[in-house]
């Protein structure tokens, strides 16, 4: 995850974005100290399919509020609601710009803000996948406990 900021408070800044076919960009933008839990909080409740998620560490909770503070300013004519914005295309590398721009301004020597990019739907394939296997294996174990059981009583 870029820079590595050394702290306590380690925070970071994310970029959900969502888009639902053709139609316009959702991104929704916030702070928190754990990146992939809060990915799978947002998709849980999001109607629009989430692509790409997007996080940056900063050096501190304090720092990542002002961070998100002023991408709220600079993204202020996208704003639908709240922490959420909608975006066309065409706006998209002015979008960019003025995100870029924002990380710039906060960036210093000890901690650049860059952001890494996590695309969704392989991340959350991944997990599926990985959750199906944890639960083969409890149930073998499970069978194995069981048989295991089942001698130890009969001897």
């Amino acid at each position: 995850m870029g820079l590595l900021c050394k702290t306590a408070d380690v925070c970071f800044v994310y970029l959900l974005l969502c888009r639902d076919g053709d139609g316009p960009i959702y991104i929704k933008v916030g702070i928190t100290g754990a990146p992939k839990k809060r990915l799978l909080a947002l998709r849980a409740g999001c109607p629009v399919e989430p692509r790409y998620f997007y996080s940056a560490q900063t050096r501190s909770r304090d720092w990542a509020r002002k961070v998100e503070r002023d991408q709220h300013t600079a993204f202020a004519r996208w704003r639908t609601q709240g922490e959420w914005f909608s975006l066309k295309m065409e706006d998209k590398q002015e979008f960019n710009a003025l995100l870029r721009s924002v990380a710039e301004r906060h960036s210093d020597v000890g901690c650049k803000i860059e952001f890494d990019k996590l695309v969704v739907k392989p991340y959350v394939a991944h997990l599926h996948q990985k959750a199906k296997f944890a639960q083969v294996l409890h149930q073998r174990r499970g069978k194995a406990f069981q048989d295991f059981a089942k001698h130890a009583s009969a001897s």
